[in-house]
């Protein structure tokens, strides 16, 4: 259940003062298209906001897989609801792990580090807050455009971080600059900098690098040892092949 600050409860005087100074946050722009959609009375109409699954009536579509795992799941006599080890449940992350670097060899695999969070979103802020508290980089380069959170992330889980743009999408051809991409990078970024890129589907332009591309990423990120930080949150659904989607991720990491 939600409140508008009006509506907390009120109990003492001293209470409700603490926080007084506090300023209403800005609705989200998706979600708020979503509430126009919903009070929009057009018979014809279709919502292109939310990354979700819809019928044909716009209503919410499950995957019959999901369905059937749901229904195994639940049928489980050793299903539970204990805490989970802190890294996650180990089945999960190993097959997580294993989608994202396809049956990684036994040295491979000791050099990875997995742990299961909370969706991408959580996934993003808590390599930023690792990569932050570890490597403590001064800047972090982000294709221009990207998708809106990871500099809100970038301003939460890593504050000293400054936040840099390279060129992306040329809007002129509706294609990728990859021209200015490498030129502001090879002679802006720096040793330690971090370099924020889309595993595969962009978000939000859906245009990725081609793999002869992806490898002079990699050579120059080698040569000007700048640390990639992969955001992979559409892998299977760039090309419909997971491992196709996983490509340049493997690249990077033989």
């Amino acid at each position: 259940m939600g409140y508008t600050r009006e509506e907390l409860p009120v109990h003492t005087k001293k209470s409700t003062s603490l926080f007084n100074n506090l300023e209403t946050m800005p609705g989200d722009p998706i979600f708020g298209l979503m509430a126009l959609y919903a009070k929009d009375p057009a018979e014809k109409k279709a919502s292109l906001t939310i990354g979700v699954y819809r019928d044909e009536e716009g209503k919410p579509w499950v995957l019959p897989t999901v369905k059937k795992v749901e229904k195994i799941i639940a049928e489980d006599v050793a299903t539970n609801h204990e805490y989970l080890p802190m890294e996650g449940l180990q089945p999960f992350v190993e097959s997580a792990r294993d989608l994202l670097f396809g049956n990684p060899s036994a040295s491979l695999t000791s050099r990875i580090g997995s742990l299961q969070t909370i969706s991408g979103t959580g996934a993003v802020h808590l390599g930023a807050r690792f990569l932050n508290d570890s490597l403590s980089p001064k800047r972090i380069w982000v294709s221009d455009p990207t998708w809106g959170n990871h500099h809100a992330i970038f301003d939460v889980a890593a504050p000293n971080v400054e936040q840099k743009m390279y060129p992306y999408y040329d809007a002129a051809t509706c294609s990728l600059n990859f021209t200015g991409m490498m030129e502001t990078l090879e002679r802006d970024a720096q040793p330690g900098d971090l370099i924020l890129l889309h595993a595969c589907a962009h978000n939000p332009t859906g245009i990725d690098p081609t793999k002869e591309q992806w490898e002079k990423i990699a050579d120059l990120c080698e040569r000007k040892q700048l640390f990639p930080f992969f955001d992979s949150a559409y892998q299977g659904f760039a090309s419909g092949d997971v491992d196709e989607d996983a490509w340049a991720v493997r690249h990077f990491v033989s």
